[in-house]
């Protein structure tokens, strides 16, 4: 099963959507797995760096950080019993160091970080313990419950549905608002976030859209995969923010380590002594290969997101015929290098990407179709 969250779009950014809205963001600290303390007054960041990172939220201007209880949630659910006893056999035995000592001050994927005494606190066992956990048979309750915490406002009114959408008096939702000077009343969403159990139809959709306060979440629970329900969504102008996947049987999915750094920088020479790989979320091989087990042998398979090239890595060691497509050129470059170091002798290859940008001339639209041939 894949869970999808989903949001209405925000009116401003985050923090002004929620001041007026009630809702925009999500319950981390509620919502958080396990019970690992951290310090994050000492994750690398000053606190005026961290204003300026990814994770400002514009409500905490003073952040100084602070203690938290439990790792962040992550995408990917497990049901208690044999999918906990199978990936706890798959990862082995892991040991969470509790760092000692100072970090040197650098430049990493956020900015700069000062530097100073590291902190932390060390954990250790299965992989299991990373991730959510549901009783068994109990599951579809918990599950709603976790994430009706999760897009619940800490608002006196908040309002949210548990419901499929065949269900919903969307009329019951709507304030009547009346204008200064207005005869006939218009009407205003109050909702603050969705537990959708099964798929809409593209009608449902814009229904949701109108009982929906700006910045309000969805998660749509479906029997399987829920693409359609997600597509309608989308096309009504919804925003995918997560694809959480459920695992209910033990054989769907793989445990692979993230790759080390010899993995990643493979073939690629650094530049003084800075990361040869800049690229911030570099996939290890093994698990695309495993993601591409069932692909027919000599297929045809594109990338149109390449990153830092490891499904063109894969592919290639597989067998198959490869088209990877990455806007950023320096990644481009990682890309190719990377993909030179691992692909089989005999390989070959044809690359645009040491040219960096090019302005695309009269004649050069091409379609993904007509890269396979599909249009023929």
């Amino acid at each position: 099963m894949i869970l999808t969250m989903l949001r209405k779009s925000l009116d401003g950014t985050v923090a002004d959507n929620t001041l007026k809205h009630g809702c925009g963001s999500i319950n981390i600290d509620a919502t958080r797995i396990g019970d690992l303390v951290q310090d994050t007054s000492k994750n690398g960041r000053s606190p005026d760096k961290h204003k300026k990172t990814v994770f400002q939220s514009g409500l905490k201007e003073e952040f100084e950080g602070k203690i938290t209880t439990g790792r962040w949630p992550a995408n990917f659910i497990l049901i208690e019993g044999d999918t906990v006893k199978e990936l706890d056999q798959q990862s082995g035995h892991l040991k969470s160091g509790k760092p000692t000592g100072t970090k040197k001050a650098g430049t990493g994927y956020h900015g700069n970080f000062p530097g100073g005494e590291m902190t932390g606190g060390g954990d250790e066992g299965g992989a299991s313990r990373f991730f959510k956990q549901f009783k068994k048979g109990k599951q579809m309750k918990e599950m709603i419950e976790y994430f009706k915490t999760m897009i619940t406002p800490p608002v006196d009114d908040a309002c949210v549905i548990v419901s499929s959408p065949d269900e919903i008096d969307f009329s019951s939702y709507k304030k009547e608002v009346y204008e200064e000077g207005a005869l006939i009343p218009s009407y205003e969403p109050i909702v603050h976030g969705l537990i959708l159990l099964g798929e809409p139809t593209a009608e449902q959709s814009k229904e949701i859209l109108d009982i929906l306060k700006p910045g309000a979440h969805v998660v749509m629970i479906p029997k399987d995969i829920g693409y359609k329900g997600v597509i309608a969504l989308e096309d009504t102008g919804f925003e995918v923010r997560d694809a959480i996947f459920v695992a209910e049987e033990p054989n769907t999915f793989s445990y692979t380590s993230k790759a080390s750094r010899s993995e990643r920088e493979a073939g690629l020479s650094a530049e003084g002594d800075g990361r040869a790989n800049i690229h911030p979320t570099v996939k290890p091989i093994e698990i695309m290969e495993w993601c591409a087990r069932d692909v027919e042998a000599n297929s045809k398979v594109v990338d149109p997101f390449l990153g830092s090239g490891t499904t063109g890595i894969a592919m290639s060691r597989l067998g198959h015929d490869f088209v990877g497509i990455e806007l950023n050129p320096d990644y481009a470059k990682i890309c190719e290098a990377r993909i030179r170091h691992w692909m089989p002798i005999g390989t070959e290859i044809e690359s645009e990407a040491q040219v960096g940008k090019v302005e695309p001339k009269e004649g050069d639209q091409i379609s993904i179709l007509d890269i396979f041939d599909w249009g023929k």
